[in-house]
């Protein structure tokens, strides 16, 4: 997809790539989007256990429609195998601590929405 930057060095890289519109198409095969929709899976039973509990219906739609958007994020960086954000843009195969590390982040925000709707 990037293959152009691939052969940049990590600081000539432009910053901040965005997902979409290049992240679609990961998800317009259905080979790839039930993956997307089982990643989804822990987002709607938080929101599911917010409407449950009867917490305000807009707690329960601002964490799916964040849990979306970070699981969108994470699902495309991990297809794609580039992660870009304010840092840099990296590789899997060229950066892999930095990649890694930014997966590890967005990561630990989908966990913290997986769990918000549990605790709160």
């Amino acid at each position: 997809m990037h293959d152009q930057l691939r052969s940049l060095p990590c600081e000539r890289r432009p910053q901040s790539i965005a997902v979409f519109p290049q992240g679609w198409a990961y998800l317009r095969s259905w080979r790839t989007f039930r993956w997307f929709l089982l990643l989804l899976a822990p987002v709607v039973a938080s929101v599911v256990a917010i409407v449950v509990r009867d917490r305000p219906w807009w707690g329960a739609g601002l964490l799916g429609l964040l849990g979306l958007a970070v699981a969108s994020a994470l699902f495309v960086t991990l297809q794609s195998g580039m992660s870009s954000s304010n840092w840099g843009t990296y590789f899997r195969t060229r950066e892999p601590g930095r990649y890694w590390l930014d997966v590890a982040i967005l990561g630990a925000a989908y966990l913290g929405i997986a769990l918000a709707g549990y605790f709160w």
